[in-house]
């Protein structure tokens, strides 16, 4: 089930195969780390460019052109806004570790689950400044929830050791996306208990373009 308007993740068979570099991979780290800012997306897609500009000048030791050397000096990078970044990243893993409890047990409940997962996770927790459950269902959970199934994704790649990069490395770019999609179908079949509408809102969730040839997801639910 997809949902009509809902955002596309705009990835290509050409990402897929690596031709891209690592491009796709600050693309989907702007949009699960900022959902709710299309501002600091922007902001940090362009800071990762120019960060990996600068790494390449510096490995191939070449002498940039003036131009070039003006639009990194204007550039905003990455060191900017670190503390949001990780404060946001600390949300994520809560929110891919609330979702997965959802998805693996019919009678949890989402208040449950996030109780759960402060309860697994005290520090990440308190970095958050969000220990109350009720906190986490108020503050950060409408933030994340149209990109929890790609945190949802993640934790299971970092769980199952399949890979601890984030959002996943560019060789693991395939089964991270086809594990996302899995997750964002159950999560739209799974309903919230009071009548809350699904886990994952086909309105919202971030999902990866029909026409994109992913393998099958490894993880089932159901």
């Amino acid at each position: 089930m997809t949902g009509a308007g809902a955002p596309v993740l705009k990835l290509s068979t050409e990402d897929l195969s690596g031709g891209n570099g690592r491009a796709p991979l600050g693309y989907l780290e702007s949009i699960m780390l900022f959902p709710d800012r299309a501002d600091m997306r922007e902001r940090s897609i362009e800071a990762t460019t120019v960060e990996a500009a600068i790494e390449i000048a510096e490995v191939m030791n070449l002498d940039l052109p003036p131009d070039t050397v003006r639009v990194i000096r204007a550039a905003p990078r990455l060191h900017e806004f670190e503390r949001e970044v990780k404060l946001r990243y600390c949300q994520g893993l809560m929110i891919g570790e609330i979702v997965i409890r959802v998805l693996c047990d019919p009678r949890e409940k989402l208040m449950s689950a996030i109780a759960a997962a402060v309860t697994e996770f005290p520090y990440v927790a308190a970095r958050i400044d969000r220990q109350k459950p009720r906190n986490m269902l108020t503050n950060v959970w409408p933030r994340f929830r149209s990109v929890a199934h790609l945190w949802g994704a993640h934790r299971v790649m970092k769980h199952w050791s399949i890979d601890r990069v984030f959002p996943c490395s560019l060789r693991e770019l395939g089964t991270f996306l086809a594990l996302v999609e899995g997750v964002r179908r159950a999560g739209q079949d799974r309903p919230l208990a009071g009548g809350n509408g699904p886990l994952i809102d086909p309105a919202s969730a971030w999902q990866a373009a029909p026409e994109l040839q992913l393998p099958p997801s490894p993880l089932q639910f159901g």
